[in-house]
């Protein structure tokens, strides 16, 4: 499995930036601007076992996937499993620790695997792990500029 992950400080309590982040309808204005996701389900309370269900549109093509939802501490974690993606498989672990009073430590860390054997491969040294940790610090960014 690959792995990439990014961490920044976000200058909101813990207990906000969880809650920001437990909303799935939020997670659409968090993308880079190449990228368009949808929520198309239903938004449902953050829980283990919920589904929710995605349209991403990017360089022209569209495809849905879902997110599942493994666990979920209060204030603490989000994990979260792609289903029906074009990654053969892709958690996102996302961390929320304290940071002084008012600020809290958001870690990403997604691990994944591309199918197409060596081709995969290639193309994840070439570009898809560059792009993946763009889009995280892309979105931490832009998850800054909402509390700043």
């Amino acid at each position: 499995m690959a792995h990439v992950q990014h961490s920044s400080v976000i200058p909101i309590p813990k207990h906000d930036l969880y809650e920001f982040l437990s909303d799935y309808r939020k997670r659409t204005r968090i993308m880079p601007p190449d990228i368009v996701l949808e929520l198309t389900s239903l938004p449902l309370d953050l829980k283990k076992g919920v589904e929710h269900e995605f349209k991403l549109t990017r360089f022209g093509l569209s495809y849905s996937f879902s997110l599942i939802v493994e666990s979920c501490e209060q204030d603490q974690s989000i994990i979260e499993r792609a289903q029906f993606s074009y990654f053969e498989e892709w958690v996102n672990s996302i961390r929320f620790e304290d940071h002084g009073e008012k600020a809290t430590l958001l870690t990403n860390a997604i691990d994944y695997k591309i199918p197409f054997g060596v081709l995969g491969a290639l193309a994840d040294d070439l570009f898809i792990k560059k792009d993946m940790q763009r889009i995280l610090e892309f979105s931490h960014n832009k998850i800054k500029s909402f509390f700043t």
